[in-house]
């Protein structure tokens, strides 16, 4: 178990920016940025980022369809904590919605930047040991079913005391909502290749995350 708590953390303006289609050019830019820079003091003292991975190999009862062929399944849990969802949902409440807008974009850029950071450890590991990975598996995402998520919390759990406190609900989304889960299969016969999240296999062809598809890179 690979537990990474991510003191240091930097959000992409642009990309934030982008996610809430504001340009420079836009009507009202300049009282975005008012509220970007605000909200992210905001931001520093409330998140509790967190990474946490598992590489554990494959079980009999581990079945699916990305790791069939795979002798181990590496479980990946990220999160930037409860309180950043209470305080988006506060501001819609009493009707600030650009604060909980703009907000909620940034939360969403530092929750995938944590998640490919997740990702270059887990890469690292897998050349390590001579293992190659499959593609990120996101549930959600592929027609993957979200109920893999209370899977991957299990065996994140598993021996450890609930290490991971996250609540599951009826329909699978994950309590903090600003929390994500993945895997990959990793085999020796698999091409070692850095897969953070992948676009092309996704369904949502309007998504603000598409134009700024995963760049390749490690983190060492």
């Amino acid at each position: 178990m690979q537990i990474m708590k991510v003191p240091q953390w930097n959000i992409d303006k642009d990309k934030v920016f982008h996610r809430i289609s504001c340009k420079p050019s836009s009507p009202g830019y300049t009282v975005v940025d008012q509220h970007y820079q605000a909200l992210l003091k905001e931001l520093k003292k409330m998140a509790d980022p967190l990474g946490i991975y598992k590489y554990k190999k494959r079980g009999v009862e581990d079945s699916n369809e990305g790791i069939d062929n795979c002798s181990y399944v590496v479980y990946c849990f990220v999160s930037i904590g409860k309180e950043v969802s209470d305080r988006i949902q506060h501001y819609f409440e009493i009707g600030s919605y650009l604060k909980a807008t703009v907000l909620d974009a940034m939360a969403d850029e530092m929750l995938f930047s944590i998640s490919e950071e997740v990702t270059n450890h887990v890469f690292s590991e897998a050349k390590e040991r001579l293992h190659g990975l499959t593609y990120k598996i996101e549930p959600g995402q592929r027609d993957i079913p979200l109920r893999l998520q209370k899977e991957i919390i299990m065996k994140l759990n598993e021996g450890e005391e609930n290490l991971i406190e996250v609540k599951i609900t009826e329909g699978f989304m994950l309590d903090p909502l600003k929390s994500m889960t993945f895997m990959y299969g990793a085999d020796k016969n698999l091409p070692l290749t850095l897969r953070n999240h992948d676009c092309g296999g996704c369904s949502r062809k309007n998504c603000q995350f598409r134009f700024f598809s995963s760049k390749m890179k490690l983190l060492v």
